[in-house]
């Protein structure tokens, strides 16, 4: 019987040292312990910068005095001293207040939470999205980058849109994973609906998953009805709360608001040429102001990549993709070209995740298609930045705005019966908010007015004091432009026409006590005395607000 012959074998393959060095170093960094590794730092610094308990800064304190003295019904109402926020973030405001009163930990207790749960939701996401190293890279960009620590501590709206924005990613992608029924389409409805009451810029996260789940559902019939009765939920909640947030300003208030907010319009009446200059800056700030030098510009080139990849994919997936990451910001950058949304740093802080995520998507690509990424050296450097700007941010931690709690409170132990007490109006709304604390009455101060654009007007109202021999100056949130600086002109003025007895100093924020006693001086000073005839003529463009606030 003749002999079979066995089947060839393919040749021994020597065994790649530094591709198995690669391969632990990957798995080690994207293992579910590292990823968590860094959702518990992330979730530690913001908690560290809450504990710090700073004192509320001028645009907390002029919320916080709305929350106290409105009731549940006026906060449906325009808001005072030019604020606006959603009114689900409002009533979650005043629920806390009503349970737990108004200090600042209160207030800052569900903004804080909003940005815990935001970094929990950020690894869901990632996880669903990216593969590999790129998921703790995404994940770890967004847990230490310094603005989004920095307002998950703070008693505003914008860490809510952020959670807001990647709740709503998560939704879209469990709509493209389950059978979109009726039931299932009216749950995602009405879970989407409730968003944009918390969130303004949710309404541009719904447009952005709104086109991820219509992508998804193509071509199957039988998932239109459902993805109808989810759209039109989005859509009727949208439009009220657009109705809402329009009618949440007097209109000497949107004047203000779009003269200070001027420069965050996109200018497409300008050309085409100006407007895609200005997209270039604005992209550009929102890098640089979201992650520290020297990383924007590669960052700028990954997010690049990864929009390329997910370009690259079969359509509709790809489309999807990009709809549902970029779908927001250009929705928000029509906005501002229409003047309806600003689009700068603290307003889109939303697009944070998806600027995180498409970074995820530039190192996945990077990763999977070039030599580089089959060595261990994009590992080795995502541990080598993670661990830098955790380290810097743990270095900056606490992030502080304006003292003002613990000038006033000085000012409250340290004056006398008869003492006056001038308070500058960048500071009026923290000082309202602490003087009960510091036991100081509403009739015990003088409130400054506002007179950007007539700077000797400022001189009159210090005229009242002249004569006084202990007199307070408090200084916080002074206007400042291209090196003029109000509280300058008030430190200077006095220093002249008085004598300097005491004063406190805090970040940000100034108490001293003069001694105005000799009018003669006072006058010589008043007559020597020659500050900018305004504002204005000094490069500062921005007006007084319509209640004459900063």
């Amino acid at each position: 019987m003749p002999m079979s012959m066995p089947d060839p074998q393919p040749a021994p393959v020597a065994p790649n040292p530094s591709r198995g060095t690669a391969d632990r170093i990957t798995a080690l960094l994207a293992s579910a312990s590292a990823i968590t590794m860094l959702v518990v730092l992330g979730i530690a610094a913001r908690i560290m910068n809450y504990a710090a308990n700073r004192s509320l800064w001028h645009d907390e304190a002029t919320l916080a005095l709305n929350l106290l003295s409105r009731s549940w019904i006026g906060l449906a109402r325009p808001l005072d001293l030019q604020q606006i926020a959603p009114l689900g973030f409002l009533w979650t405001e005043k629920l806390a207040i009503t349970l737990l009163g108004s200090s600042e930990w209160t207030l800052r207790l569900f903004p804080l939470a909003a940005g815990c749960v935001a970094l929990v939701l950020m690894a869901v996401v990632a996880h669903r999205l990216l593969r590999g190293i790129a998921v703790p890279l995404s994940v770890g960009l967004f847990a230490v980058s310094m603005p989004v620590i920095y307002f998950a501590g703070e008693a505003k709206q914008y860490s809510f849109d952020v959670a807001i924005a990647l709740a709503i990613m998560l939704l879209a992608l469990r709509a493209r994973d389950e059978p979109l029924t009726v039931a299932r389409g009216i749950v995602l409805g009405v879970l989407g609906a409730i968003a944009p009451w918390f969130s303004q810029p949710a309404v541009f996260a719904l447009g952005g998953a709104g086109l991820f789940v219509l992508l998804g559902v193509r071509g199957r019939r039988a998932q239109w009805r459902g993805a109808a009765v989810t759209f039109t939920l989005w859509a009727v909640s949208c439009a009220l709360a657009i109705e809402h947030a329009l009618r949440g300003h007097t209109a000497p208030t949107r004047v203000y608001l779009d003269a200070f907010w001027e420069p965050a319009f996109l200018p497409w009446w300008d050309g085409f040429l100006p407007a895609l200059r200005w997209l270039g800056h604005a992209m550009l700030n929102e890098f640089t102001w979201l992650f520290p030098d020297p990383l924007p510009w590669a960052l700028i080139l990954l997010s690049g990549i990864g929009v390329g990849a997910m370009a690259r994919r079969r359509s509709p997936e790809g489309l999807g993709l990009i709809a549902l990451l970029l779908g927001p910001t250009l929705l928000a950058l029509l906005a501002s070209a229409l003047r309806l949304y600003p689009f700068a740093t603290r307003l889109t802080l939303f697009v944070s995740p998806a600027m995180a995520l498409a970074i995820g998507f530039g190192i996945d690509a990077l990763s999977t298609r070039t030599a580089v990424g089959r060595s261990s050296a994009p590992a080795t450097a995502l541990a080598v930045v993670v661990f830098v700007l955790a380290a810097r941010a743990l270095r900056d931690l606490p992030m502080v705005r304006e003292e003002l709690r613990p000038v006033e409170e000085y000012v409250g132990a340290h004056r006398r019966p008869g003492d006056m007490i001038y308070v500058y109006y960048g500071a009026l709304p923290a000082f309202r908010y602490y003087a009960g604390r510091a036991r100081i009455g509403s009739s015990e101060y003088i409130a400054g007015r506002c007179a950007r654009t007539a700077w000797p007007l400022y001189l009159a109202d210090l005229r009242p004091l002249r004569g006084h021999p202990r007199v307070w100056l408090v200084l916080a949130h002074p206007f400042a432009r291209l090196g003029i600086r109000e509280d300058s002109l008030f430190t200077q003025y006095l220093g002249s026409a008085g004598t300097l007895m005491d004063e406190r100093r805090a970040y940000g924020a100034l108490a001293a006590l003069y001694d105005l006693s000799d009018t003669t001086q006072v006058d010589s000073a008043t007559h020597v005395f020659r500050p900018p005839r305004s504002g204005n003529a000094s490069g500062a463009r921005e007006m007084c607000g319509p209640e004459g606030g900063a």
